[in-house]
């Protein structure tokens, strides 16, 4: 099966190769091979074709300059290729260590090859100019000349150029290299592969198929080119016919089944690895009667997420495909059941008005469930430690907000009947520390999705680390600086209104503390993208106690404090960080103003409290 699809695939490429003339290597960055002649170049974006000062090589000395040039160049440890040519008609025996043959000037007549339809990459200017230069150095009649882009075919030594530039060429046949070559392009597919070279198609897709073949020959990651299946299939006939269709659909998901299988046997070993984790990922938690249904759903779907993310899922793939192969057999005997009856005709003719998704669609989409699980598997095997960790986390914050409902819950309790707190005064300050944590394990999710839907980064564990703290601190304020907030302003008039600033303005400082401790982490990620996203995450824990003032104002419908003051206060919650991504110091001393800010409109609220 996968080697039908491997022929097919190569057939492509070598349809690419004879349709390219220039090919650059991903692995070979420094040349660059013309498909017309055969000839590989020095790629100009590396070679010094010209001298440091931007001048060109000088003619004097029989082109000593250029000589040692290409002394040096053949001399440096940089050889391409396997094997040394002796050939006595280059002009310097000594320069055969860089390969096949060693890096040369071009003959004239290599050199206007080179540029005579216009393709050549490194061609600029309206006439013809390699690297905007006419004069190049080029080997004729056994010695160095300049040939002058502008001129004639004759034009071959006008020494009276002071600024020659070099371009070099090898050839990488063991045939002299005057001789007029013509290569196929299965020569050069055997010459890519042979020696590991990774072209760089036109086409993106040809360059991942090659390498899929014959850099990291995994030929079941095939199935990301599905035309490669489907074109083994004629499906137009197969779309016209109820017949040729089931027999279409059996035959390709019993070759699907084929790929699925040699992948999972490919992949044993890294299956065995993520089996401890596949099972904390499946385990479904138990139902906790100290959870609403709303949090047991929360933290239910936190864990179903990881499980279709990371889970590899063979066996629910194998079902997926055998679901739509039992269809197709279906079918089959359905048409044998009319054929057996009296009425084939129009039974047949009902059978064939009958919807069904084409076979190219219902081919791709099975391909798609597979590559998806392929790509699972890549995911784990290029971040091993990191998606243990993860796992593992989600796992440990999720036992944590279970022991926040129980345990901690029950201390608190302990804690508030010891002051002489009244259940109900306590039970209010319960649910607001509890929306604080809900809110907060909804924001830790946003950040579990965003980095496994693959924007990894290495600040990830001081992010987390940072996050934990917060958390903590968010409980230890409730632990131990509630009630004192509650005994110092509960016996003024006004003092449940204090209370409630003094309350939101600590979590507030706690925010600040948190968005502090991240703005190193924020400004030294890489991505624009994940500076974004945390920029605006880390904001959002600051709004957290500014939504909860403002809808405390409003449910209580207190008019008292002036529209100035709302008005500043709500402006307040709509600055963010964004405009600092990258500069430390600024953002630094955002944060400082917006909390002197803060504490004054806190300060002036209080104040025209006060004097109501």
């Amino acid at each position: 099966m996968l080697e039908k699809m491997r022929k097919i695939a190569v057939e492509k490429i070598l349809q690419a190769i004879q349709n390219q003339r220039w090919f650059f290597f991903e692995n070979e960055e420094k040349v660059l091979l013309d498909g017309d002649t055969g000839l590989l170049w020095a790629n100009l974006n590396y070679f010094p074709y010209e001298k440091s000062d931007g001048m060109g090589y000088s003619p004097e000395n029989s082109y000593a300059e250029v000589k040692n040039l290409i002394k040096k160049i053949n001399s440096e440890e940089q050889c391409y290729f396997k094997e040394i040519l002796d050939s006595s008609a280059y002009w310097d025996s000594q320069s055969y260590y860089f390969g096949f043959m060693g890096m040369f000037p071009p003959t004239p007549e290599e050199l206007w090859k080179l540029v005579e339809d216009r393709t050549f990459p490194f061609l600029e200017g309206t006439w013809f100019k390699i690297k905007n230069e006419t004069c190049w150095c080029v080997y004729h009649e056994n010695k160095l000349c300049c040939k002058n882009l502008n001129g004639s075919g004759e034009n071959y030594g006008l020494n009276e150029l002071n600024n020659v530039r070099v371009i070099t060429r090898t050839i990488w046949s063991n045939e002299n290299c005057d001789e007029q070559l013509i290569f196929t392009a299965k020569d050069y597919l055997y010459f890519f592969s042979t020696y590991q070279f990774i072209p760089i198609f036109d086409d993106s897709r040809i360059t991942v198929l090659y390498k899929l073949i014959f850099i990291d020959k995994q030929l079941y990651k095939l199935i990301s080119f599905p035309e490669l299946l489907i074109e083994q299939f004629d499906t137009t006939a197969i779309n016209k016919s109820v017949i040729k269709y089931s027999d279409a659909v059996i035959s390709v998901t019993d070759e699907l089944l084929e790929i699925l299988q040699e992948y999972e046997t490919a992949q044993a070993a890294t299956i065995a690895e993520f089996l401890p984790i596949s099972l904390k990922l499946n385990a479904k938690s138990k139902a906790n009667p100290d959870l609403t249904p709303a949090e047991h759903v929360f933290l239910e779907g936190r864990r179903q997420f990881l499980a279709q993310r990371l889970d590899f899922g063979f066996e629910a793939v194998e079902a997926q495909i055998n679901s739509v192969k039992t269809q197709a057999e279906s079918l089959a005997r359905q048409i044998d059941r009319i054929n057996r009856g009296n009425d084939s005709i129009s039974e047949l003719a009902v059978l064939q008005n009958e919807t069904r998704a084409d076979f190219e669609l219902l081919t791709e989409n099975l391909a798609q469930i597979i590559l998806n699980t392929q790509r699972r598997v890549d995911l784990f095997l290029q971040n091993k430690n990191f998606i243990t960790n993860i796992v593992n986390t989600c796992a440990a914050w999720n036992d944590d907000y279970k022991a926040f409902k129980t345990n901690l819950r029950g201390d608190f309790n302990n804690i508030c009947n010891a002051a002489g707190i009244d259940q109900k005064i306590s039970g209010a300050w319960y649910d607001d520390w509890n929306k604080s944590r809900f809110a907060i394990e909804d924001r830790f999710s946003s950040l579990v999705e965003f980095v496994i839907n693959g924007h990894f980064f290495n600040g990830i564990y001081d992010i987390l680390g940072n996050f934990q703290r917060y958390k903590e601190n968010v409980d230890k304020f409730y632990l131990e600086e509630r009630i004192n907030i509650y005994k110092k302003f509960a016996p003024a008039p006004d003092g449940d209104l204090q209370e409630k600033f003094e309350t939101e303005s600590a979590l507030y400082k706690l925010a600040e503390k948190f968005n502090g401790g991240m703005q190193k982490i924020i400004l030294l990620s890489e991505k624009m993208e994940g500076k974004n996203f945390l920029l605006r995450w880390a904001d959002s824990f600051r709004k957290m106690p500014l939504d909860a003032l403002s809808n405390f104002i409003r449910d209580r419908e207190i008019n008292t404090i002036s529209e100035e003051a709302l008005t500043q206060f709500a402006a307040l919650k709509l600055q963010n960080f964004a405009a600092y991504p990258s500069d430390l110091k600024a953002f630094d001393a955002e944060l400082q103003r917006r909390e002197k800010e803060f504490d004054a409109l806190i300060s002036r609220m209080r104040s025209e409290l006060h004097k109501s």
